[in-house]
């Protein structure tokens, strides 16, 4: 593709210009099209459009109908104005604003009221400059028919992009942005029909952000990942397989990755289970590099659902919301400097692992707070815990996972110490350069110790390095094999 130079001004102020040169389009495209002779080819895309509220059309019922016509200026500046996210700004104007901004053209009165607003704002912001003719009157054309190359100069412009080339190259160098599936042989004056085909068309191409059209709509209302996804018009991250899908609150979906990946809203889809009624994904936390909590509008209890990614399908159940607080089960220390604490609830990720929320007395300060996979058991990491010392733990403002705050509360816990030595359990000789030792620890091993090459010693053998792995995979920081 050739090199598209890349704008530095704020999108909004650089999207859709039309020439202050009348000259500049005289000599382009000649119009081509009659609505008579018109074959409507774009009506599904035209039902798609309607779906991500980026198409009204002339029927509500009929996406196709009106499409033979021709594409006025005032039209595609509101069709544009859409799907590049800038109309709601437009229609904060006041009627005496509007009216002030189009002030300077002389044919302010011909703009349609639906459109004044739009065309008004695409005047404040420089966004269109209109045209001069030989008496140096401003005119903006608003019932003009636009044609492909001006369309596709703006839609340029709205991705971020300027125009290389000369105006009669727009669409060709349109068609060769990233990710682009517009008609390049485009010609003559718009119909509505085409028109839609280069608004399907530019969903899938990347902006100047490197985000696509379709990912900006999405970023912008999360209700349109259905209708985007089923259509195929978000990227495909191929690194993301899910692996287990469970409901861990009544707008919370767990979802296990058979390995790291990372995700974005945008790569997961919910309906309701046989059908296409779409559940809003709202956001997508990251609690592991292979679990991801999706946020979704309420779901029902007891309802079946289907979680998409990557067009595969998992099912899961919906679960109530609980309203009913948290509290402490029991609590207890496993090991040196370790403390759990079991909560009757599944919990909220972020309060759970919040050291904020967990505090001892006798100056012992908690360093990290970890939640296990059932989301019951939090496990804490002190700093200096002093073996067969009591110590007043008092937690506070940890939530469950449908929000509820538990009450403070404070618990006593004698601090244990593991002061059993580790003994290998294996060894073996993997080939003539590497060693495999597992040990038995109930409480497993550090990981820097395991690693110190200093510590192991064989005849007059050079140690060259030390890997160690925690077979158990719980991702505790202990460990319990070695590879030598």
């Amino acid at each position: 593709m050739r090199n598209l130079r890349k704008l530095t001004a704020v999108v909004l102020a650089v999207a859709l210009v039309l020439t202050s040169m009348a000259a500049a389009f005289a000599a382009t495209e000649e119009s081509t099209t009659s609505a008579s002779s018109v074959t409507v080819v774009n009506g599904d895309k035209a039902a798609v459009l309607k779906e991500l509220k980026l198409y009204a059309g002339t029927d509500d019922t009929n996406p196709a109908a009106g499409l033979d016509a021709a594409l006025k200026v005032q039209d595609a500046l509101i069709w544009l104005a859409t799907e590049f996210g800038y109309k709601a700004e437009a229609d904060k104007l006041t009627d005496e604003d509007a009216t002030k901004a189009l002030a300077k053209f002389a044919d302010a009165k011909d703009i349609s009221e639906y459109a004044k607003k739009v065309v008004a704002y695409s005047a404040q912001e420089g966004i269109i400059a209109g045209e001069v003719d030989k008496a140096g009157k401003l005119y903006v054309r608003p019932a003009a028919s636009v044609t492909a190359a001006r369309f596709a100069t703006f839609m340029l412009k709205g991705l971020g992009y300027d125009l290389t080339g000369s105006f009669t190259e727009a669409v060709a160098q349109l068609a060769e942005v990233d990710g682009s599936k517009i008609d390049a042989d485009a010609t003559g004056d718009l119909t509505r029909d085409a028109a839609v085909g280069f608004m399907y068309g530019i969903l899938t191409a990347k902006t100047e952000s490197g985000k696509t059209v379709a990912e900006n709509l999405l970023a912008a209302d999360s209700s349109l990942q259905t209708v985007l996804s089923k259509n195929s018009l978000l990227p495909i991250n191929g690194t993301l397989t899910v692996d287990t899908v469970k409901a861990v609150a009544n707008n919370k979906v767990a979802v296990t990755l058979k390995e790291a990946a990372a995700a974005t809203a945008a790569d997961f889809a919910i309906v309701k289970k046989g059908t296409t009624t779409a559940v809003a994904v709202k956001d997508v936390a990251k609690e592991s590099d292979t679990l991801y909590v999706v946020e979704t509008d309420a779901l029902s209890a007891g309802s079946s659902y289907t979680l998409t990614v990557n067009g595969a399908s998992t099912n899961f159940t919906g679960i109530a919301a609980d309203t009913t607080a948290p509290t402490v089960v029991k609590v207890g220390s496993p090991d040196t400097n370790t403390f759990e604490v079991e909560f009757s609830d599944k919990l909220d990720y972020a309060t759970a692992t919040d050291v904020a929320n967990y505090t001892f007395d006798k100056g012992l300060k908690v360093v990290k707070a970890e939640l296990n996979g059932d989301r019951n058991k939090v496990k804490l990491t002190s700093d200096v815990a002093k073996r067969n010392v009591g110590y007043n733990l008092t937690i506070a403002n940890v939530k469950n996972s449908d929000g509820k705050a538990m009450s403070k509360v404070t618990r006593n816990i004698i601090a244990n110490e593991d002061r059993t030595a580790p003994r290998i359990s294996s060894f073996q000789v993997q080939n003539n350069r590497m060693i495999v030792i597992k040990f038995d620890d109930a409480n497993g091993m550090n990981k820097a110790a395991l690693e110190t090459a200093a510590n192991y010693s064989i005849n007059d053998l050079a140690i060259t390095s030390a890997t160690a792995y925690d077979t158990l995979g719980d991702d505790d920081g202990k460990y319990d094999t070695w590879f030598l």
